[in-house]
């Protein structure tokens, strides 16, 4: 896969999904 778009998308995704994670656990959301 040497989509540039596709990987950055996706790259995005989990950056986001994990900034997410973090400032849920950080802020004392259990998930």
């Amino acid at each position: 896969m040497s989509l540039p778009t596709v990987s950055r998308r996706e790259f995005l995704k989990v950056g986001a999904a994990g900034a997410g994670a973090l400032v849920a656990t950080g802020l004392g959301f259990d998930i």
